[in-house]
């Protein structure tokens, strides 16, 4: 989870809580005594913090509560339903108080030349270190090779998340990257279509011969993809079409195909558009994993 990415999200529910309160009212002779308003601001503000990752158990304890068997924006329902959830609405409202003051006091990290990575999941130090080896193949050799690259630097590793800071340095470092990531995403594309057309043929029951026949197709139009791409991204930024570098940048597409399947994300720090054009954006990310997920695992359908 990266804290400054999450910070606006963080803010508008801090805006949106206040708005849910309730009122002892027994002017109606009601068995229900508490008027409960802002429902919808809640729901809102639940909304805001699950795109964060923050916060999830009182956000599950909130949506097994019966404010969630209604549409109304107010109700009128006991001390007992109502009370432990002001109690945890009041503890989220400290909570996210802390953490925005917290995000607030951070230094500031966000560069145009800087890049923010999540990491995979890791199960031990051993696939951490084998996840750092797969990123300097993506990351720190095809930029050690530019004409101006100079060595990258890890300058955040936030407590208790799995996101990076990296310094790049130079614009072509930061436009390398991206289109070494964009040249993943196409290519994790063109993979999952071929394996579901591959699938497809499978279903037909044809002949063995045959099937090898498009299997070894469909790679040839892969790795003609991956050759293009190589010597184009070569071209533009080393400006030569030498062949240990090509080599070195398939093999950063490659990877970085890979470490996208595994929940990897490589985004640049700033708020840029110029510079979010040059990397995919977070939607095609997570497309192309459920998609891939969909495929990888039929059953589950």
């Amino acid at each position: 989870m990266n804290l400054r990415r999450n910070i606006s999200n963080l803010i508008q529910a801090l805006e949106l809580l206040p708005a849910f309160n309730s009122i002892y009212d027994t002017s109606m002779g009601s068995d229900k005594p508490y008027l409960v308003k802002g429902i919808k601001k809640l729901k809102e503000a639940v909304i805001e913090l699950e795109e964060t990752g923050y916060f999830q158990g009182e956000i599950s304890e909130l949506r097994r509560s019966f404010l969630y068997q209604t549409n109304e924006d107010s109700l009128r329902t006991t001390s007992s339903l109502i009370l432990p959830i002001e109690r945890l609405v009041n503890e989220l409202i400290v909570g996210l108080r802390y953490l925005v003051g917290y995000i607030a006091q951070l230094p500031k990290l966000v560069a145009t030349n800087n890049i923010d990575i999540r990491l995979p999941e890791t199960k031990d130090f051993d696939h951490l270190s084998k996840v750092a080896n797969e990123f300097k193949k993506v990351i720190d050799i095809p930029v050690s090779d530019l004409p101006d690259g100079e060595p990258i630097e890890i300058i955040s590793a936030e407590p208790g998340s799995i996101w990076l800071t990296v310094a790049l340095h130079t614009g072509a470092a930061i436009g390398l990257v991206g289109a070494i990531c964009k040249a993943a995403v196409y290519l994790k594309q063109k993979n999952a279509a071929a394996n579901t057309f591959i699938e497809y043929a499978k279903g037909l029951h044809n002949h063995n011969d045959y099937l090898k026949a498009i299997q070894d197709g469909q790679k040839k139009l892969i790795d003609e993809y991956v050759a293009t791409t190589t010597a184009e991204i070569s071209n533009d930024f080393y400006q030569d079409l030498n062949i240990e570098k090509q080599n070195r940048l398939k093999l950063a597409i490659e990877t970085m195909e890979n470490l996208y399947q595994k929940g990897a994300i490589v985004l640049p720090s700033a708020n840029d558009l110029a510079l979010q054009k040059q990397f995919p954006t977070m939607s095609e990310i997570q497309l192309l994993t459920s998609g891939m997920n969909q495929i990888e695992n039929p059953e589950k359908q």
